[in-house]
């Protein structure tokens, strides 16, 4: 038996005013219960309730549901549409951070047990594995093999795209005589999690063609060790057990939305209205803290790094000023 679930869910919302009201309605929340906390996001305030939290301050919202949230989202919503939410807000997703009303699918975790499965297990996966019978996405592979943990592991913890797939029997702590339980959880972030996103639309919302899809292009497990074939991994067989566990999908690809423009406007225009006021809070806490002197603020600012589409854009500046 194969059952999905939406286990993790983060979206920010540039809204008008007062949207967080209008995810309380939406989501059905019991507005009475709802206990105030700190937002480890630092935005002036946030809401909790079992498992969803919802961060706001004047011109931003973050909607955040751990695997509890997400059930208590279901248990609050019978029959509830997780394509049908997210689609609700999809002309602010597909629009810019520079447009007024503006969405952005930080997260989603989207996770597949397979219970009851006595063929595919966490020590045939690591089998192959360890013997280079599989083509993946990602270069980064673990094994973890303990007593409270067995597991595989394709990306890496900083990557947008990881897939953790783990005994879920042993984790949960249940008898040995139990039904084999093997989650595969996939932890889907920033462009992945949008790129999802734009697969499920495809998929017309069937979560399942759409995570078998993208499941099926990121992992494959073959007949004949990758290192026999170097480059040409297209000449491996998928191995039997594989095949049938995807069933009779097609590989979903990611997908990216068209590209914006990256100029020093358009970085300009992102720092005004999503991180000055933050950069102003540091600036005044270590100007207070040293007594007028923000040379600790400065040396913060001169010790971070930047992307290599920031080198870029730096570079081509000190070109074109150079020129003139």
């Amino acid at each position: 038996m194969k059952k999905l679930l939406v286990d993790y869910l983060t979206m920010s919302f540039k809204y008008p005013d007062h949207f967080e009201k209008v995810l309380i309605d939406s989501l059905n929340l019991p507005q009475d219960e709802m206990e105030l906390i700190k937002s480890h996001f630092g935005l002036s305030n946030c809401i909790y309730y079992d498992g969803i939290s919802i961060h706001f301050d004047d011109d931003l919202v973050i909607l955040e549901m751990s695997g509890k949230g997400c059930r208590t989202c279901e248990d609050l919503n019978p029959c509830f549409d997780w394509f049908s939410f997210i689609n609700s807000f999809d002309n602010g997703i597909l629009h810019s951070a520079d447009e007024p009303c503006y969405v952005h699918i930080s997260r989603i975790d989207i996770a597949l047990d397979d219970i009851d499965n006595s063929i595919v297990d966490i020590p045939l996966l690591q089998k192959y594995v360890r013997a280079k019978k599989y083509v993946c996405s990602s270069r980064y592979v673990s094994c973890i093999d303990g007593t409270r943990e067995l597991a595989v592991y394709f990306g890496s913890p900083k990557s947008t795209r990881r897939l953790r797939i783990y005994d879920k029997r042993l984790e949960q702590k249940l008898p040995d005589d139990s039904p084999p339980w093997v989650r595969y959880e996939f932890q889907l972030r920033d462009e992945n999690a949008l790129s999802f996103y734009l697969n499920l639309r495809l998929c017309n919302g069937n979560f399942s063609k759409c995570y078998f899809g993208v499941l099926s292009n990121y992992l494959n497990f073959v007949t004949k060790p990758r290192d026999d074939v170097g480059h040409h991994t297209e000449r491996l067989s998928t191995v039997k057990w594989w095949s049938d566990f995807l069933g009779n999908v097609s590989e979903l690809k990611n997908l990216y939305l068209p590209g914006r423009e990256y100029s020093l406007h358009s970085v300009e225009s992102y720092f005004t209205k999503q991180c000055a006021s933050t950069v102003k809070t540091l600036y005044l806490v270590h100007k207070h803290k040293s007594g007028g002197d923000v040379s600790s603020f400065l040396d913060m600012v001169e010790s971070a790094s930047l992307n290599s589409k920031q080198k870029i854009l730096y570079e081509n500046y000190l070109g074109e000023y150079e020129n003139n």
